[in-house]
């Protein structure tokens, strides 16, 4: 995109915050970002987690996340996902809620393929990643196939990325097309329609 991507309007919001907002409606408290700009974070109301490995690539920012909440489960995913929804969001928590499974890294989510970057990570996984990304993994894809995971089915479009000016077009177009109809059914209720 040649710019930050997490700034990006769709339907006049962030995509950053659509992201924040769909992790809030799963229940996830507190909700950071990891790296990017520390004031334009700010002005997000989310808490900020620097990057430890900037410019790294995605796999260090779940290292850094899972370093930001020692011994917890974090629910990790890409800023560039508008379309997510917290429903989607708390069926990866529900899989892990009953008893975070001692034999389990992460409960990653699925559509027509693995979605690594849509993924709660367990404490478990923390050495695993840090000992792949010192051998020089970076590849989150090819990280997530050496752990133990859960998989759960997620609709394929809360997994739709933004890469492209086309994709953010297309974003724009879908959720532009969504508001239409939830506008016109209210109207509709509201004069008897």
């Amino acid at each position: 995109m040649g710019r930050d991507k997490a700034h990006l309007d769709v339907a006049g919001t962030p995509m950053l915050h659509r992201v924040i907002n769909a992790l809030r409606d799963a229940g996830c408290d507190p909700v950071a970002v990891v790296g990017g700009d520390p004031d334009r974070i700010a002005a997000s109301s989310v808490h900020y987690v620097p990057d430890g490995f900037a410019g790294d690539g995605p796999l260090g920012g779940i290292i850094s996340a899972l370093r930001w909440r020692p011994g917890e489960a974090v629910l990790v995913v890409a800023c560039d996902l508008p379309l997510l929804s917290g429903a989607d969001l708390g069926k990866l928590l529900a899989v892990a809620a009953p008893a975070l499974d001692p034999g389990l890294d992460a409960v990653v989510a699925v559509t027509d393929r693995i979605e690594p970057l849509c993924a709660l990570w367990l404490p478990s996984a923390l050495a695993p990643l840090i000992g792949m990304h010192d051998a020089g993994e970076r590849a989150v894809q090819r990280a997530i196939a050496g752990l133990r995971t859960a998989r759960v089915d997620v609709t394929r479009r809360s997994m739709t990325n933004v890469n492209t000016p086309a994709d953010l077009a297309g974003v724009n177009q879908t959720v532009g097309a969504a508001a239409c109809i939830e506008h016109s059914g209210e109207h509709d209720r509201k004069h008897g329609g």
